[in-house]
């Protein structure tokens, strides 16, 4: 179901960026950095599109490959990737007593821009159960883009204490080592 809605339009600055051809964007203030593609370091767990781990800014963050929490074929690095970095005190995990910023690793970055002038609209999140929405956004040039709540990305895997257990003593180590 899909409903024009201006009255609770968001506001803001937004990055857009695209997986399997689709756009995508997320509050600019929830993104801490975008890097060009790099391979993580492979960690024993097997979560579904867990890629590893990067060292960004002195701290180990768990990657996770977009495409596989979309449910698209998983697809080999690209140099012509990016993994975003979400800030975890702004997204997902902000309840959690570890916060974590999280690696998405994406197909390309379109920009960033103000979602002022684009049409809104709400989008019954096919997922639930429930009444939920997610908001899409249509440009100018007719080009649809999904704020897909980050949440939604990630309700489908259990990011266990394990990862974080793995990353945290991993970086007691690198200090140690310092």
């Amino acid at each position: 179901m899909i409903k024009k809605d201006n009255i609770d339009k968001p506001t803001g600055y937004y990055l857009f960026y695209t997986l399997g051809g689709h756009g995508f964007c997320a509050p600019i203030e929830c993104v801490e950095v975008v890097l060009g593609a790099a391979t993580p370091t492979a960690m024993p767990v097997r979560e579904k599109g867990f890629l590893g781990v990067l060292q960004v800014h002195e701290q180990l963050i768990p990657v996770f490959s977009g495409f596989e929490l979309l449910g698209l074929s998983p697809i080999p690095l690209d140099p012509s990737q990016r993994i975003i970095v979400f800030n975890g005190s702004k997204t997902v995990f902000s309840d959690s007593e570890n916060i974590q910023n999280v690696g998405l690793l994406v197909e390309d970055i379109i920009g960033v821009a103000s979602v002022e002038s684009y049409k809104h609209y709400r989008l019954n999140f096919p997922a639930s159960d429930t009444e939920e929405y997610v908001s899409m956004f249509i440009d100018e040039q007719n080009q649809k883009y999904i704020h897909l709540p980050l949440a939604k990305y990630f309700e489908k895997i259990s990011l266990q204490k394990d990862i974080y257990e793995l990353i945290n003593n991993a970086e007691r180590t690198i200090l140690k080592n310092e």
